[in-house]
């Protein structure tokens, strides 16, 4: 987040650009080239998120020498309105905005600035200078839900953190959509969340969930528990339960990882700048999935022991499938409910 001293020289410079300097053209903005990223300061996962974000931002200023500016968002008010537009008065863009919470915001500027390209994850703006950037997580999830059953010797798995927001319940559904795939007679159990402020839960609810998931039987149990992630794995581990967790590579985390959910938000970054500076960028919603390489399941060392050969053929012949479209795993969010029974406990 902006100080107040950088924000008053950005205001100064801004003032002064727009008085003495005329208007930018679009060619002229476009020649310049100067990304600009908004985080989302309050996002669940946001250290492992924005470290994703500014990792791909950075490969691509090392490969064509194109820096970027970033200005991290905590309220969605007039000083937030106001310090963006302060960076596309002096010629900034692309802009991205990584995070769902910062549509307002965008909702606003878009039509604003008509000549700048915008970019936004994990949710739609609908304008002819904006480009809609979804994940389809439920395809991953999917593949990791096919180990998971071919795993679980109980039949009995559990989701922690299901219910925290739709991109959980997303997740969580093309889990249980994947285990369903393998074992028909299996059950997905996930505990009713408590607590929960801005799409997160808190670290004592998430422990609870992994109490009672542990109480019913589980014995595999996927982990989407955000920024307490590292504390619901070790719980779990104590309880010899084998575990799932993401966004990022969680196989070193314990002994009893069995995969991690991977999404590339990173990929993601430096697939936007590309296009955005090769021009062929394109508004208008784009959705990224296990064929783009943005979601995947991770295998490595920590966990290649685990796997059987018959779990990589069932998993491998299943990605395939995904990829080639022969395999359609639901969206929950276009849905009124998971295809595949979850049961809740209170």
């Amino acid at each position: 987040m902006l100080s107040m001293v950088a924000f008053l020289r950005l205001f100064v410079y801004c003032l002064w650009a727009c008085v003495i300097l005329p208007p930018l053209t679009h060619a002229e903005v476009f020649a310049h080239f100067r990304p600009l990223i908004v985080l989302d300061n309050q996002a669940d996962s946001r250290n492992l998120q924005h470290e994703q974000i500014l990792t791909g931002a950075r490969r691509f200023n090392q490969e064509y020498g194109h820096g970027f500016a970033v200005l991290d968002v905590q309220q969605l008010d007039d000083t937030a309105m106001q310090t963006v537009e302060a960076y596309l008065r002096v010629g900034y863009s692309p802009v991205l905005f990584t995070g769902c919470r910062l549509r307002p915001l965008l909702e606003k500027l878009a039509p604003l600035y008509p000549h700048i390209k915008f970019g936004l994850f994990n949710a739609v703006v609908q304008a002819p200078n904006v480009q809609s950037v979804l994940f389809k997580d439920q395809e991953a999830s999917f593949l990791i839900g096919i180990l998971a059953g071919l795993t679980s010797k109980n039949q009995r798995l559990g989701i922690v953190g299901y219910t925290a927001s739709k991109t959980n319940s997303n997740i969580g559904c093309g889990f249980a959509q994947g285990v369903a795939y393998v074992a028909p007679q299996a059950q997905v159990i996930s505990v009713q969340a408590t607590n929960t402020e801005r799409g997160s839960i808190s670290e004592p609810a998430l422990l609870y969930q992994v109490q009672a998931l542990t109480q019913a039987g589980t014995d595999v149990v996927f982990a989407l528990a955000g920024q307490h992630t590292q504390e619901v794995l070790k719980a779990l581990a104590q309880a010899n339960i084998w575990s799932i967790a993401g966004p990022v590579n969680w196989n070193a985390a314990s002994d009893f990882m069995l995969t991690s959910f991977i999404k590339r938000l990173d990929l993601a970054t430096w697939r936007f700048l590309y296009q955005t500076y090769h021009t062929d960028w394109q508004a208008g919603q784009v959705a990224l999935g296990v064929a783009d390489k943005v979601l995947a399941w991770a295998h490595d060392q920590h966990n290649a022991l685990l796997l059987s050969e018959p779990m990589l053929d069932a998993l491998q012949s299943a990605q395939l499938q995904v990829i080639t479209g022969e395999l359609v795993i639901q969206d929950v969010r276009t849905l009124e409910s998971c295809p595949v029974p979850i049961k809740t406990l209170p």
